[in-house]
């Protein structure tokens, strides 16, 4: 057998509610309620309840202004009056709405304001208004909905000249590539035996040619490439493949660079799983990442080349002796055209963006590139490439 919870009620068997509570005891309650709340007689005369009439809008208790309605602003007249008019004849509460209310002071307050119909009610007689100060919050929200409109229209315009950036550089990227691959076609046929033996000198001329439109063409190509790669149109060629034998290749590729600068390269490729990448992607960003260690290495230095599976990605370290890369340029390695200071006192040519551009291919194939460096002790960069699908 149960027992049910002792509960406090009347002599009528049910518990209390408001209607029971004593005069003393409803007046303290509408004396602490910090909502506006007013009654509106049929005639519309009207009478304030609550003390917050007073301290909020800071007129006296009886109230002076002929009619409510001439403390509302103007462009909310219409919606008080309908909100009165539909409370007249039923005594649900109605949904609420802002008006604004004019202070002793001139200044005009934010109400969240319902009404309820009470004129049938002997004691009341009259349509009760309930009116919350919502000032500052609709302040906070106007201002918010203020700033992610600006927000949206930044962001708008920023895409804007996004799409116009890429327009000019591969409207540029056109008109330069079409002039140096005649000058280099040109450099070619000056350099064919049939055309005629060159004199050293002229031969040296020719090399000129050749080392300097190869160095626009490339530069040409990588502004190219990171513009597609920030509008997204950088389609990939994922497949199968064996991350060892691209090291290996790209190791033999720059062999013949490293031993005309005086550099030493040393490869240490372990054997290890399949994974997916786009080749031509990755031998670009071993192209970037080896011709740096060359670049920046002095004569005599030493890159070493690193590459295994670990932990279901392949890791490839390429780790030279070569100047290094300064603290304080270390955040900016990745903003594009910014070289380290080091490199430009020492006349060491380059784009700055070649770290760039790798970084952005390896993100795509969902793998990271990460850069150590102390000036003067050399750099340290690891490409990590996982062995699923990009």
């Amino acid at each position: 057998m149960g027992v049910e919870p002792a509960t406090e009620r009347g002599d009528n068997g049910r518990r209390p509610g408001a209607d029971d509570l004593s005069p003393g005891l409803l007046h303290a309650v509408v004396a602490s309620a910090r909502s506006v709340i007013v009654g509106v007689r049929d005639d519309c005369s009207w009478f304030p309840i609550s003390p917050a009439f007073a301290t909020l809008l800071g007129y006296p208790p009886d109230g002076e202004a002929a009619s409510l309605l001439d403390l509302v602003h103007p462009l909310d007249r219409p919606a008080a009056s309908a909100m009165f008019g539909a409370a007249r004849i039923s005594p649900v509460v109605s949904p609420p709405i802002d008006l604004r209310l004019r202070t002793a002071s001139g200044h005009w307050l934010v109400l969240e304001t319902v009404a309820s119909g009470r004129l049938d009610d002997p004691e009341i007689g009259a349509v009760l208004f309930y009116g919350r100060d919502v000032t500052r919050q609709r302040q906070t929200e106007l201002a918010l909905r203020a700033a992610q409109q600006e927000l949206r229209e930044r962001n708008e315009s920023l895409t804007e000249l996004g799409r116009l950036k890429n327009e000019f550089v591969a409207g540029v990227s056109h008109e330069l590539r079409s002039p140096l691959t005649v000058i280099l076609s040109y450099a070619h046929l000056l350099s064919d035996p049939e055309q005629g033996e060159l004199t050293e000198g002229q031969q040296r001329f020719v090399e000129v040619i050749n080392r300097n439109a190869g160095r626009m063409i490339r530069l040409i190509d990588d502004l190219t490439l990171l513009a597609r790669i920030e509008s997204g149109r950088l389609p990939l060629s994922p497949r199968p493949g064996l991350p060892a034998a691209l090291v290996e290749t790209a190791i033999a590729d720059y062999e013949p660079l490293a031993e005309e600068a005086g550099v030493t390269l040393r490869g240490e490729v372990r054997p290890g799983p399949l994974a997916v990448f786009d080749e031509a992607r990755l031998h670009q960003v071993m192209a970037n990442v080896l011709g740096n260690a060359i670049k920046f290495s002095v004569r005599g230095g030493v890159v070493t080349v690193l590459a295994g599976c670990h932990d279901r990605e392949w890791r490839i370290c390429v780790a030279d002796t070569g100047i290094g890369i300064p603290d304080e340029d270390l955040e900016y390695l990745f903003t594009p055209f910014t070289r380290g200071t080091n490199t430009a006192r020492a006349g060491i040519p380059g784009s700055g963006l070649g770290l760039v551009v790798s970084r952005a291919i390896l993100d795509l194939h969902g793998g990271a590139l990460d850069v150590t460096s102390k000036k003067g002790h050399g750099t340290t960069v690891t490409i990590r490439l996982p062995l699923g699908v990009p």
